[in-house]
């Protein structure tokens, strides 16, 4: 006999949820964007803010059998994010998302500021004070109106899809190895479905 079964699916993550309708002991995904500075915690796990877009703050909390506490701890504030989750009540009745799954939506960008180069020993230049312009240490070379250089830094994180280790696995949730294999329905197959579904109901029989 084939049996269908809902392990390795992801099937409790789909339905997508705002903060307020987050309920206790409940599974579901949220689109959000980081609202705190990551820190770890003892045992090596890291817990960090979440903001929605109706503006509820909740905690997230990755351990760190799951292989993403790296991950975790290179987010920054406004990195806009997806997190699917297993809610959990704290002693002191605070909601905690425990993470099952991170998809990095949007990168905020980050950038390196310094002060302008020497043109004639090409090192960056001391600021001598605001509105003051810069100097040159070496040669003495004096700017009036410099202004500061900025460059993006890598951030070493990429847009994208994170898993837990396997070793972190609940029963439903879906390996790397099955992702792109989602099945897909066409109408006509659909349409089989719902009537055999109404067969099955009709005639007393259990799905």
């Amino acid at each position: 006999m084939i049996f269908r079964s809902n392990q390795g699916t992801n099937l409790h993550l789909l339905k997508e949820n705002n903060g307020i309708n987050i309920k206790p002991y409940t599974s579901g995904r949220i689109t959000c964007h980081v609202a705190s500075t990551p820190s770890v915690i003892n045992g090596g796990h890291v817990i960090f803010k979440i903001r929605d877009g109706f503006g509820s703050i909740l905690p997230v909390a990755v351990y760190q059998p799951t292989g993403l506490t790296k991950i975790a701890s290179m987010l920054i504030i406004g990195d806009r994010i997806e997190v699917g989750y297993g809610s959990h009540l704290k002693s002191n009745n605070q909601i905690t998302l425990n993470l099952e799954y991170l998809i990095i939506k949007e990168l905020v960008k980050v950038y390196n500021i310094r002060n302008p180069t020497c043109e004639k020993c090409s090192k960056n230049m001391k600021s001598e004070g605001k509105n003051k312009g810069y100097q040159c240490y070496i040669c003495k070379t004096r700017i009036r109106n410099g202004v500061k250089i900025k460059t993006e830094k890598n951030r070493k994180l990429k847009s994208g899809l994170y898993i837990p280790e396997p070793i972190a696995h609940r029963h439903l949730t879906k390996p790397s190895s099955r992702y792109g294999m989602e099945k897909r329905f066409n109408s006509i197959e659909i349409k089989y479905l719902l009537k055999s579904t109404k067969w099955i109901k009709d005639s007393g029989g259990l799905i």
